[in-house]
């Protein structure tokens, strides 16, 4: 062990000073495929799940320091944590390990780190659940979780209500977790939906509670996240249930262990849509809501789509607006405007109509539907 440190704290405050540049990091620790950059920040192929794509951000957060977030599974950290997943270690097990390993990646000692370990990213299998099934696993909980006044959704429905979307919100299904202190009951709740009985064949089983990748140790993961909201297929059926806290902790968004977001939100309402109706892009599910609110107020027709998360973005989700309007209605921060060219250039390349730039008249389109409500 390195014993040149006088407390573990000084030894990792050293660490994530020296790994401060994305970049570098991504490239050391061997993610540079499929990587893309923007500046000095990073988006590559999350190394906690199955990712073609990238959607897992690498950036400078506000301290400085170097932080991670997957847009598509949940996962995220610092770069330590970046540097775990990549050598296949735990940090609760492994931690003097991952320090040793991140203070070889930051050039701390007398190592080379010119050139990255051969050790591949750690690779989870993907889930083996249908969407089918995922979707039948999370129907107690959409049901059980209605939003209303109850003591279980009570602040999770205020929290909706002031950001002017609660009515679209019971429209499209979402639904609120109890306080963690409740949430074991709803695990057991679960699990006994999965037993059968006579006259009853459940369409999972116990097993496939437990590979939701809603659970951890037998109880919901990040039991803070309580916004259920439900991501559809095409043909509308629920295939991940992403979760949000309602305060001002972390991480806001969660999604289940092992699930990518393959479609955008709000894809079910494409097919229905009639081909006059322009389509718009938005970052996040809570954006949709209010964006439908503002088209529906304005008795103007449209259909939204929701981004996981700007760096989430898919080339392929472009055919969506063939032989339409397009707008890309990102929000206007410094991630959201590195995108617009790329998503205007996929937009034309697919055949839109016409690609246009629309931008919420306050902070993000939930803040403007707020403000319109208030």
């Amino acid at each position: 062990m390195n014993t040149r440190w006088t407390t573990p704290r000084a030894r990792i405050t050293e660490i994530r000073a020296r790994l401060c540049d994305p970049r570098a990091l991504v490239e050391r620790l061997g993610f540079r495929e499929g990587a893309k950059f923007y500046g000095r920040n990073a988006a590559i192929r999350c190394p906690a799940h199955d990712d073609t794509d990238p959607s897992c951000s690498v950036y400078v957060a506000r301290d400085q320091t170097i932080a991670v977030k997957c847009h598509a599974c949940g996962f995220s950290g610092d770069a330590l944590h970046l540097v775990a997943a990549a050598r296949a270690l735990a940090i609760p097990r492994d931690f003097d390990r991952v320090l040793s390993e991140a203070e070889v990646v930051a050039g701390i000692g007398a190592k080379d780190v010119t050139q990255p370990r051969a050790c591949p990213p750690q690779r989870l299998p993907p889930p083996a659940l249908s969407d089918e099934v995922f979707a039948a696993v999370v129907a107690p909980v959409l049901h059980s979780g209605r939003l209303d006044d109850s003591t279980v959704a009570m602040d999770v429905t205020s929290y909706l209500r002031e950001r002017a979307v609660l009515d679209l919100a019971r429209e499209d299904g979402w639904a609120a977790l109890p306080r963690p202190s409740a949430q074991r009951a709803w695990v057991a709740m679960m699990l006994a939906a999965a037993e059968p009985c006579p006259g009853y064949l459940p369409p999972f089983t116990r097993r496939d509670v437990e590979r939701s990748g809603l659970l951890t140790r037998g109880q919901f993961s990040h039991p803070g996240n309580r916004l259920c909201i439900p991501w559809r297929t095409p043909e509308g059926v629920i295939y991940s249930l992403q979760r949000r806290r309602i305060d001002p902790g972390e991480p806001r968004y969660v999604g289940p262990r092992g699930r990518a977001f393959a479609w955008p939100f709000g894809i079910e309402r494409v097919r229905e849509a009639p081909i006059e109706a322009p389509i718009a892009f938005v970052e996040g599910a809570i954006d949709v809501l209010a964006l439908r609110a503002l088209c529906r107020a304005h008795g103007e027709p449209a259909i939204v789509l929701g981004l996981p998360g700007v760096s989430a973005w898919r080339p392929s989700w472009a055919t969506f607006a063939r032989g339409r309007v397009a707008a890309v209605a990102v929000d206007t921060d410094a991630a959201g405007e590195r995108v617009v060219k790329e998503m205007a250039s996929a937009l034309c390349d697919a055949g839109a109509r016409r690609v246009e730039r629309w931008k919420a008249p306050a902070g993000d389109w939930a803040d403007a539907a707020a403000r319109r409500a208030s």
